[in-house]
């Protein structure tokens, strides 16, 4: 009989952009694949694979009790139907409710957790914030008392804080260097933009750099364009307005490219990448934007700072520091040389650490073994 795998993710996207070349892998070498997930419209990705869907709606902006029990009684109900060998658990919210419903499961699986960077309510400075962030890490003391237990980090700086928050055994733990990169789709090319193109890849929230990206780009247009490529998530608290941003498009320092499902062709139009973040996993399109050969000026916090050398492949400047994103933007357009060894050694990096190969790899051997 096929092994039965797993995943529950809050949205389907998220698990399509980042966990669907390890699925792939995972039903080739014989698994038979599940997912969990709200799903937002049709998916052929999924449809081809024959991945079984089970719609659940995971609030992500909420602590409410009694949408938690309501959500932890669909996934106990669905570990019952599926009846897993092993179940994959992506982000806070997926991870406590998959680890939860297990210890109910007549078959305790063997279960992965991810935590994919620590999310907005560890940024976020407010009084409620620093409520959730206890009520949060409660929930994970819990979740992690489930036996048979993995969980996957993408940066030390968040195993470290987990560990000594939760007291989670280090034994139990895994470093991944983020979900991979197709280096066969993410290619390297030196910039040959007569103007600078300078690229905010990213869903346009304040936690991720967006008004020190603006300010940047207000002081520094007149030396490249400044574009910014990603959702408004009206659904997030943290997103800057559509009205905001309409008026700094309409003064004229900045672009919008809005959504992109072919971020291989976005980044390949970059000089330079900006993530200006204050907290990560390890984001994807910083991994990605190395393969492609392109200089990163990110900001020193976990995850943003594992994906650059400063100095070799990028710079990395202060969290919450417009003056200092915009130098460092500024030093890598005045110098072309700068720019293009950075481009040389940043794809080096990618083809060291973050190659999709050698993630699937581990994953497999998770899946499979239970070993690293």
């Amino acid at each position: 009989m096929k092994k039965k795998l797993l995943y529950i993710v809050n949205v389907d996207w998220f698990f399509i952009s980042h966990r669907l070349p390890i699925a792939k892998a995972a039903i080739n070498r014989g698994f038979e694949v599940s997912l969990a997930s709200s799903f937002n419209g049709k998916n052929d990705d999924l449809e081809k694979l024959s991945i079984d869907k089970y719609p659940i709606n995971i609030d992500r902006k909420t602590l409410n009790p009694f949408k938690f029990f309501l959500n932890l009684v669909e996934v106990i109900n669905i570990l019952k139907k599926v009846q897993p060998d092993v179940v994959h658990l992506v982000t806070i919210k997926p991870v406590i409710l998959g680890c939860f419903a297990a210890l109910f499961n007549s078959k305790k699986p063997k279960v992965i957790a991810s935590i994919s960077g620590l999310g907005y309510v560890f940024t976020a400075e407010d009084f409620f914030s620093g409520i959730r962030k206890k009520i949060i890490l409660f929930l994970y003391k819990i979740a992690f008392l489930y036996p048979n237990l993995i969980v996957i980090f993408q940066n030390q700086d968040d195993m470290n804080s987990i560990c000594k928050a939760t007291g989670l055994n280090k034994n139990k733990t895994i470093l991944i260097n983020g979900s991979g990169v197709d280096l066969d789709l993410f290619k390297a090319s030196i910039s040959k933009n007569q103007v600078p193109k300078v690229i905010f890849p990213a869903r346009l929230l304040i936690s991720k750099g967006i008004r020190e990206f603006l300010f940047a780009a207000e002081k520094l247009h007149k030396l490249g364009r400044f574009i910014l490529v990603g959702q408004v998530d009206k659904n997030h608290k943290d997103c800057i307005s559509k009205s905001f941003l309409d008026k700094c498009i309409k003064k004229g320092y900045v672009e919008y490219w809005g959504f992109s499902n072919s971020m291989e062709k976005v980044l390949n139009k970059a000089s330079i990448v900006v993530l200006p973040s204050y907290r990560e996993g390890l984001p994807k399109v910083l991994s990605e934007a190395a393969a492609c050969g392109k200089p990163i000026v990110t900001t020193d916090v976990p995850g943003c700072r594992d994906t650059v050398i400063h100095g070799i492949t990028g710079i990395i400047v202060p969290k919450k520091n417009p003056y200092a994103l915009a130098e460092g933007i500024k030093k890598i357009i005045n110098d072309k040389n700068l720019q293009n060894n950075m481009s040389k050694q940043a794809r080096y990096l990618a083809e060291k650490k973050f190659d999709i190969k050698k993630i699937i790899t581990i994953h497999l051997n998770l899946y499979i073994n239970g070993i690293f």
